[in-house]
């Protein structure tokens, strides 16, 4: 808050998470003051409002997945379990931590194993649309990790 003082309003404060980076001005009204902090707390609104990260492991997404799109689909039951295998070769990741990095070894491995490339290939793209079903309807706040990841060319 703005300190009343003989040559005006001074305000002094420091911005959480920004290595505490400190801020010192004297305004002539209160109102100038409270919006010079406004500003830069919304300049730094990055590093200052940081969302919490999403705890929850794949599995669990794939479950939330399952019990508000999946169950209509035809073939529902069968995506989720080829998800859910897909989630145990992962070694279940923490959703906020898993990228492409993780994806790319995982498949990589795979290939290495004989799994077929179209194989791997469906199992991305029901990947994709997980998350970018999860995404449009409000389940999942972070963005897709695998949405930059291109499908196996084959033949």
């Amino acid at each position: 808050m703005p300190v009343k003082t003989p040559k005006g309003w001074y305000i002094d404060f420091r911005i959480p998470n920004h290595y505490s980076k400190r801020f010192r001005k004297t305004f002539p009204t209160k109102s100038e003051a409270l919006r010079y902090k406004n500003f830069i707390i919304s300049t730094y609104t990055d590093d200052w409002n940081e969302a919490k990260k999403d705890s929850r492991k794949l599995s669990e997404l794939i479950d939330i997945w399952f019990h508000h799109f999946g169950i209509a689909l035809k073939s529902g039951k069968q995506r989720h379990r080829i998800l859910i295998r897909l989630a145990d070769s992962l070694f279940d990741p923490v959703s906020s931590s898993f990228d492409t990095v993780h994806y790319l070894a995982y498949r990589s491995n795979r290939l290495n194993d004989g799994l077929s490339g179209h194989t791997l290939n469906r199992e991305l793209a029901y990947l994709k649309a997980l998350y970018n079903e999860l995404i449009r309807s409000g389940h999942y706040k972070g963005c897709n990790p695998v949405s930059q990841i291109s499908l196996l060319k084959m033949g």
